[in-house]
């Protein structure tokens, strides 16, 4: 039961440091000795949960902004179209001219860095050991013709072109 216990409290200590609570003050509301909390949150599979901890918050909350990404930009480009003012269609236009750029330049970065990581396994095998499999790419390097339609293609899908 005891180590129940134990392993119970380090779980609650790597939940409350992943979420930015002071280990002192955590250990204080807890019940337990601060050198003990300290202790615990020395060893690497401590550092490992927390990581994993704000990594799964971090994908989640990721999610949900990409679940609302389209009606964001549906929503500008409807502004773009039917404001009235003329400063907020402008806005509205720079908003989405903005946002296709930092699109572009993202994918262009992930295209060049799939050719590195390819020349640098190629070149140097032994470095690359334990690599773990390519996750699938929106674009690959071959199909640079897509990045080049990126705008155009943002433009043409919600009807501005």
């Amino acid at each position: 039961m005891a180590g129940e216990n134990r392993e119970s409290k380090k779980a609650l200590l790597a939940l409350a440091v992943a979420q930015g609570v002071k280990i002192n003050a955590w250990a204080r509301a807890n019940g337990v000795s601060t050198g003990t909390a300290y202790r615990m949150s020395c060893k690497p599979e401590f550092r490992k949960a927390v990581q994993d901890i704000r990594r799964r918050a971090l994908d989640r909350a990721v999610g949900q902004m990409t679940n609302r990404s389209m009606w964001a930009a549906l929503g500008i480009s409807r502004f773009a179209k039917t404001a009235e003012s003329e400063s907020v269609r402008l806005k509205s236009c720079r908003a989405i001219l903005a946002e296709i750029v930092l699109i572009c330049r993202y994918a262009l970065l992930e295209e060049r860095m799939v050719g590195f990581e390819k020349k640098l396994r190629e070149a140097n095998p032994a470095l690359w050991p334990t690599a773990a499999p390519e996750k699938p790419r929106v674009e690959e390097a071959e199909n640079s013709e897509n990045y080049h339609s990126c705008s155009r293609q943002f433009f043409h899908v919600r009807g501005l072109i």
